[in-house]
């Protein structure tokens, strides 16, 4: 499928400039139940500019409504919880979708998935005020009362939108200034599903659901049990929050979910091969609010998408979801230098071994390299689509870049040419690592699979085994005998490289798993995930060794000092935190 910008504003230079920016960023989500974005293309002055989409066979949820009316329960269920996990993966890349509506949901043929379209609305969190005051775009019918008002948005406009969804599948009708209550059109509503359609639809922000992360849970927790002949209890929603009882609502919240889960476990009849159904399922909702148990924490303008240590241990580089990496002297405590130069998200950074280097690639379809004593930016390495992730060989001599298109290109740092371009995966490439001796790299993408390439011919070695969902990041140990990986499955993963064999898998985060980082000595691991925590593995026990709280969002990315006393992690909360290692 093509998308083109209407030709009326093809003239117009911000226009342009601002369809591409924000197919870029849509770009940039790699889902099941998102629409992928493949090909940007800014043709020539005059041209139309235009996204190339992924085909999607099978109809519109409008079309099915038309079609047939009303859902059953557990498809309207399945259907809003689908819809609100690709909303959270949007979310969680700092995107909004702003006009959620049945004709923008697609149900593919066979297995009727949910796929969300058209993100021709879709504004990154950093870049709402773009939007003119009073300025209204979205479909009437499905808007946040915020949002009619052209006052700014936020990714809790997309909870509304999703609460009009939910309204429609069992209605057929959409919600108007005063929605008629859906006990009264559609009695079999159940109460539970009443309750969460009305709080999606607060016309306050802060009285919604504050993530759409969470209403996936909920409503996967109420699918899973809806055959059980006790029904599932409906949790305690808090209402409007207020500065003193925010966390104690919270608190409450997360612990009466689990109630009703555990309720409707034990009265139907779960035994104790179910153990780890159960404690995936409460896992995330059970984990408390504890201090904040940080060292240092240090404040950027903007989601942190990638960090790094310079290799004397001296200063971290920090890309901000603004375009701009900021490096801070960790001694003196303070900025001392910005890098300007990519117009769009950088989603990695990297110093070469010497310190003398810094790699960063950016949606903007760039990798750059920078003179980290001058500050100033040495080459521009083109691109054909958004960069994921990029590294340096161990020997500085090379910087592998991976890309939106499934590309792995490998660059000469002296000369900035290209030596290979490798075809490494059907889908994004999320991760790359260069193993020790940079024979063999590793790479980590958005098709389900983790892969090492042999350098020397370019060449497949193997798919590492265990995967079954979206890879995030890899990692290779500082002997080069494990490769580590972690995505969506919210599962740390390990692989023996000499055979080729998994190793171990390690539960423990309740949402997917942004970043994985080896300890210099190798005796460590640490992660970074959308649960908002750091977890800390020791690898001689294959146990998890500590849970780092105090990050309010996504954790990008997690990496080690040099002398593997501090992890430092990014988030999309603006902050970096600096941990001591336990």
């Amino acid at each position: 499928a093509i998308k083109v910008l209407d030709p009326k504003f093809a003239s117009d230079p911000h226009a342009r400039k601002r369809f591409c920016r924000e197919a870029r960023a849509a770009a940039a989500i790699s889902h099941d139940h998102v629409v992928g974005i493949h090909t940007v293309d800014e043709t020539e002055p005059g041209g139309l500019p235009y996204l190339v989409m992924h085909y999607v066979a099978g109809e519109s949820l409008q079309q099915r409504l038309d079609r047939g009316g009303p859902l059953e329960l557990k498809e309207a269920v399945r259907i809003g919880m689908q819809i609100a996990s690709g909303l959270a993966a949007a979310h969680a890349q700092g995107l909004i979708h702003r006009d959620i509506k049945p004709a923008n949901i697609l149900l593919e043929d066979g297995p009727g998935r949910v796929k969300i379209t058209d993100f021709g609305l879709a504004r990154a969190f950093a870049d709402v005020r773009i939007t003119q005051t009073g300025l209204v775009t979205g479909t009437p019918m499905f808007m946040a009362p915020e949002q009619a008002r052209g006052e700014e948005t936020d990714h809790r406009t997309d909870l509304f939108s999703l609460g009009s969804v939910l309204y429609a599948l069992f209605l057929r009708q959409v919600t108007e200034e005063m929605p008629k209550p859906i006990k009264e059109i559609n009695p079999d509503v159940p109460d539970w599903l009443v309750e969460i359609i009305d709080r999606l639809l607060a016309k306050n922000p802060d009285e919604r659901f504050q993530s759409a992360a969470d209403v996936a849970r909920l409503l996967e927790a109420h699918l899973s049990h809806l055959s059980q002949s006790t029904p599932m209890p409906i949790p305690y929603i808090p209402g409007p929050r207020t500065t003193q009882n925010e966390a104690l609502c919270a608190r409450r919240f997360r612990r009466l979910v689990a109630a009703g889960v555990l309720a409707v476990l034990l009265f139907g009849g779960f035994i104790a091969s179910e153990a780890t159904g159960l404690t995936h399922l409460l896992t995330p909702l059970l984990n408390r609010e504890p201090r904040d148990q940080a060292r240092r924490v240090i404040p950027n303008s903007g989601p942190v998408l990638s960090v790094s240590y310079s290799p004397d241990g001296k200063t971290l580089a920090m890309a901000i979801d603004d375009g701009s990496i900021k490096l801070w002297d960790l001694a003196e405590d303070k900025v001392v230098g910005t890098l300007h130069g990519h117009t769009s998200n950088i989603w990695g950074v990297a110093f070469s071994p010497d310190g003398r280097k810094l790699v960063s690639g950016s949606d903007d379809m760039t990798v750059k390299l920078w003179d980290v004593a001058g500050r100033k930016e040495l080459h521009t390495l083109p691109h054909q689509n958004s960069i994921r992730s990029v590294a340096f060989s161990h020997d500085g001599k090379t910087v592998a870049a991976g890309s939106r298109n499934g590309t792995v290109r490998l660059w000469d740092v002296d000369k900035a040419i290209q030596r290979s371009n490798i075809k490494a995966h059907a889908g994004d490439v999320r991760s790359v690592a260069f193993a020790p001796g940079d024979k063999v790299l590793a790479t980590g993408s958005g098709d389900r699979t983790a892969k090492l390439w042999d350098l020397n011919t370019g060449q497949e070695m193997y798919t590492i085994p265990g995967q079954a969902n979206g890879v995030w990041s890899v990692a290779v140990s500082p002997d080069g005998k494990t490769v580590a990986s972690g995505g969506w499955d919210k599962i740390l993963h390990l692989c023996d490289v000499a055979s080729g064999t998994e190793a171990a898998a390690l539960p423990g985060h309740g949402q997917d798993i942004w970043s994985v980082a080896f300890s210099p000595d190798g005796k460590m691991l640490a992660t970074g995930s959308e649960d908002h925590t750091v977890k800390l593995w020791d690898l001689a026990t294959r146990r998890e060794r500590a849970t780092l709280h105090g990050h309010t969002g996504s954790v990008f990315n997690v990496t080690f000092s040099p002398d593997g006393k501090t992890v430092a992690s990014g988030s999309r909360d603006g902050t970096v935190r600096l941990w001591d290692v336990p």
